[in-house]
């Protein structure tokens, strides 16, 4: 069993949930499973650890394991998927212009 295994089992010894299914994941007896860091498995994609995360919050992260609290991957299968774009429909209105009115417009719409 390898270090890093050994040190999230002491620190997931309270939750026997997630002590299970990180020995199901890495201890598969053919060939040790390599879970890595967000730090280790951000230092291979280029990105920063805090994106890493929160891009596999988002489910764009291939490899990706909750393993309790934390987030662990894969290393074989480490791959981030690019973001969605948010696309806004042909029809939506513009937004009306942020200017600020004068107290003149103000009386004459009723407002002042």
């Amino acid at each position: 069993m390898s270090d890093l295994t050994r040190a999230l089992l002491e620190e997931l010894a309270g939750d026997p949930e997630a002590v299970k299914r990180l020995r199901e994941i890495v201890g598969s007896g053919n060939g040790e499973q390599v879970l890595l860091t967000p730090e280790e498995a951000a230092e291979r994609l280029s990105v920063h650890p805090r994106t890493l995360v929160r891009a596999a919050g988002h489910g764009r992260v291939h490899g990706a394991v909750r393993v309790g609290k934390h987030w662990r991957f894969e290393a074989e299968a480490l791959r981030l998927d690019p973001p969605n774009a948010v696309e806004l429909p042909a029809s939506a209105p513009r937004s009306k212009s942020r200017r600020r009115q004068t107290p003149g417009e103000l009386a004459i719409r009723g407002k002042g």
